[in-house]
């Protein structure tokens, strides 16, 4: 297990190894990219905005946890002065344009990642994060920002029987979003020849969400046969929970919200 940096004027020719400019990666893409971080590495980001004109692929293989960290205080670094940790699709400034039809991330059978004092923003057609067959995924003092008309993350889930996905929302906030979700699953229910009902794990733990008319967290996949279960909501405000017929039709727990 080794530890990883990435700042802004790094290099993605050097190792990645130290925090200097001369040993740290510049790129996020470089770090969640197929030579980039592995199965229970640690990777701190430098204060700095980090743009992006081409979603992010993450391309490692992770079969233990592996973390991110933002690291807006800088402690890990020298030479940088502290603030926020922005990865965003504004090409230019934070009023600045998006490629149109572009996600942030997107991941794919991709397990383990834990994120960290980071902030998320889009403002195209796509959302933040795509997420397709993951489990154990973690996003802790995180933000959310959706400046475009997608759901911010989107989830599917293609196998026969169901993922337990064990994903967590601690202590985050999600800002923007107008008409567009906070997070969305419509692959929920899963029919013959699934064999029964199956433990999806979704914990929304102390998230706040501010502005949005339709922003929650959504369900789908009712008049299936066999369904998810266990979605735990503790200590939120600010944003809907929507089930269709059916989705996730039991331990379903809302505590303080």
């Amino acid at each position: 297990m080794a530890t990883y940096y990435v700042r802004s004027d790094g290099n993605d020719s050097n190792s990645g190894l130290g925090p200097a400019v001369n040993q740290a990666w510049q790129t996020i893409g470089k770090a969640l990219g197929a030579t980039g971080i592995g199965s229970g590495d640690t990777l701190y980001i430098a204060p700095g905005d980090y743009r992006y004109g081409a979603q992010i692929n993450v391309l490692g293989t992770y079969t233990a946890p592996t973390f991110v960290y933002g690291n807006p205080t800088a402690t890990q670094f020298t030479g940088i002065t502290p603030g926020r940790v922005l990865i965003t699709t504004r090409l230019i400034s934070d009023v600045g344009a998006s490629n149109v039809n572009q996600y942030l991330f997107v991941m794919t059978s991709k397990d383990y990642l834990n994120f960290e004092n980071l902030i998320f923003e889009t403002a195209t057609n796509r959302g933040l994060f795509l997420i397709t067959n993951c489990v154990e995924l973690k996003w802790r003092k995180c933000v959310f920002m959706n400046c475009g008309v997608d759901t911010a993350i989107t989830v599917s889930d293609s196998t026969t029987n169901g993922l337990t996905k064990n994903y967590l929302f601690q202590q985050c906030h999600f800002l923007g979003f107008g008409n567009a979700g906070i997070y969305g699953d419509y692959n929920v229910g899963k029919n013959s020849p699934a064999t029964q009902d199956f433990v999806y794990g979704l914990t929304v733990d102390r998230c706040v969400c501010i502005g949005g008319l339709n922003a929650g967290f959504a369900f789908g996949g009712g008049n299936a046969t066999y369904q998810g279960t266990t979605f735990n909501f503790w200590n939120n405000t600010g944003f809907g929970i929507s089930f269709g017929q059916l989705a996730g039709k039991s331990l379903v727990t809302i505590r303080n919200n």
